[in-house]
């Protein structure tokens, strides 16, 4: 299992220079992966293989008022993206 880092992005109204916008994915784990998340995040999930479809899951912390925001099993094709919000 490994801690995944996280990508600052640019706020509202910030300049962005010449390739500040980038961002890079980082390959996932089969056994797992943590983040550690503020609760301003975008969580961008892209299957990169040509041809196999690929499941992944999402176990979260309850918050202050105990909501949790799990994915049990989301399932992409090959080549898709998908992505979830926590605010």
């Amino acid at each position: 299992m490994a801690l995944l880092t996280t990508q600052t992005i640019k706020g509202p109204f910030e300049a962005i220079a010449a390739n500040g916008a980038d961002f890079t994915f980082a390959a996932g784990n089969v056994g797992g992966d943590t983040i550690t998340l503020t609760g301003r995040e975008i969580v961008l999930i892209w299957n990169s293989h040509a041809t196999t479809p690929y499941t992944f899951g999402v176990t979260s912390q309850a918050d202050e008022k105990g909501r949790i925001g799990d994915i049990t099993t989301y399932n992409l094709d090959a080549g898709e993206y998908a992505y979830s919000v926590w605010v």
